[in-house]
């Protein structure tokens, strides 16, 4: 099927319509402006839609075409738009988020220009791997996109360094501890996945994943050839996952050898994190965003900072806290701040890395769900100045926003992760009361993929604000 393709899709699949017009052919590797041939994989039963992966171009290519970076690139379904052109990535980012905005039916705001990575490759700082057979051998990689085609991931140019090298350190450790990669489908072997997780100062965690904990002795001898081989390792930890999900990480976990967390930091504040604790994969990046946030929450005009003469801390509450790098950022600029994570064991990183950064006083950590948690601790503190959200990328729940509402907290800091969600819930928080204030900040925390992040800043209408003077 030839077509021609005139947008990208938010997975960053070329859109266009097929020749004799019949359909909108959503085509994997394609580029706007460009006539291509693709072949349809599925075709809609309920609209004029299919999807298709490229075959060949139909002419010359777009101007933005570039090279690929990764061996795998467009085969390990992680770096969408790796073919892209990064400035040309960007701009396509941007107008993502404006058209999510549109559409939601949200009063015109400027979208302000997308910050960009210091760095398009070696950026992540953690990276999570399949450990399947590949030709007779374990191999680490991930399964293609909708697919369970292996494709090896060794070699790949996202990751910091070292944690491709650590990871093939680890690969060849497991390869002698004679146990087999897990089969989904026979529900055979113990070996699932490899999680490596690099921190600030280069030290690295790595987390084996395994069906059982039956073969620790064997995976604790792993871990200290690992160690031996790769003196940058900190700890190997053993993790267990019978489910049949898609979820990687299970809840049990054993230590191999060494630490069970890693030293990280995130602007000037420093952190503890475990395992299984999330935290953005682009530090600089994080940094950046960060600090857009403290500035969103705390405007620098106003008076109400700690420290000022005569003065009260600003309250914030930070929902969806994670490990407590918004809220510590807030803690660190003067606030006093709460935060509310329903993962116990981000829960517990925060508090640590509260007391690494001699912040514990200034803040307060509860496990719990955004919608009650938010309405307890602000009855605890007695009201907020300012809430962040910091959602998943499906955005806040109807409880959620109606807890928010409740507490009609004077300012809000929304940081998104889904453009269209984001542009869902502004619509709906604009009916609450809610004002937002220009411009809309977008990062680019994932370079060679469609997602994009942003924050965006609301104010109550009528209400007074940290830096306004009063509560």
């Amino acid at each position: 099927m030839r077509v021609t393709i005139d947008e990208l899709d938010a997975e960053g699949r070329g859109v266009g319509p097929s020749e004799d017009g019949r359909l909108r052919v959503h085509v994997a590797g394609a580029l706007p402006g460009e006539k291509v041939r693709a072949h349809v994989e599925h075709r809609s039963p309920h609209a004029a839609v299919a999807w298709a992966s490229l075959v060949a171009l139909d002419g010359a290519p777009s101007p933005d075409r570039v090279a690929p970076v990764c061996p795998g690139a467009g085969r390990c379904g992680g770096c969408s738009l790796q073919h892209l052109r990064y400035g040309a990535q960007l701009a396509y980012k941007r107008a993502r988020l404006a058209r999510a905005l549109a559409r939601a039916g949200v009063a015109p705001a400027p979208v302000a220009e997308v910050v960009a990575s210091p760095r398009t490759t070696g950026y992540r700082n953690k990276a999570k791997y399949v450990l399947a057979d590949a030709h007779g051998a374990l191999a680490y990689g991930s399964w293609g996109p909708g697919t369970h085609h292996f494709v090896d991931m060794a070699g790949c140019r996202v990751p910091e360094e070292p944690i491709d090298a650590v990871a093939a350190a680890a690969v060849r450790a497991l390869r002698e501890s004679g146990l087999q990669p897990y089969d989904e489908r026979a529900r055979t072997g113990e070996l699932r996945y490899l999680v490596v997780r690099a921190g600030a100062g280069g030290r690295v965690l790595v987390v084996v994943v395994a069906r059982s904990a039956a073969g620790r002795d064997a995976l604790a001898a792993a871990a200290r050839r690992l160690g031996a081989a790769r003196p940058e390792v900190a700890g190997v930890l053993l993790n267990v996952n019978d489910t049949e999900g898609g979820a990687i990480l299970g809840t049990e976990e054993h230590v191999l050898c060494g630490a069970t967390e890693l030293a990280d930091q995130v602007g000037e504040v420093p952190l503890r994190l475990g395992a299984r604790t999330f935290f953005q994969v682009n530090r600089a990046q994080a940094s950046a965003l960060y600090a857009a946030v403290v500035h969103a929450a705390m405007p620098p005009a106003g008076a109400r900072v700690a420290g000022a003469a005569g003065a009260e801390p600003v309250r914030a509450l930070d929902l969806y806290c994670g490990a407590g790098a918004i809220a510590l950022s807030l803690a660190r600029a003067g606030a006093r701040v709460a935060g509310v994570e329903r993962a116990g064991p981000a829960v517990e990183d925060a508090r640590r890395s509260a007391r690494a950064a001699g912040l514990a006083e200034r803040t307060t950590f509860v496990e719990g769900d955004a919608a009650g948690g938010l309405a307890e601790t602000a009855r605890a503190m007695g009201g907020v100045d300012v809430v962040v959200v910091n959602p998943p990328r499906q955005g806040l729940g109807a409880d959620v926003r109606e807890a928010l509402a409740v507490a009609a907290p004077p300012r809000l800091v929304y940081v998104s992760c889904g453009p269209e969600s984001l542009a869902a819930d502004l619509a709906v928080l604009a009916g609450r009361g809610y004002a937002l204030l220009p411009p809309l900040q977008p990062f680019d925390l994932l370079p060679g993929t469609p997602h994009v992040e942003a924050v965006a800043t609301l104010v109550r209408r009528g209400a007074a604000t940290p830096g306004a003077g009063g509560r």
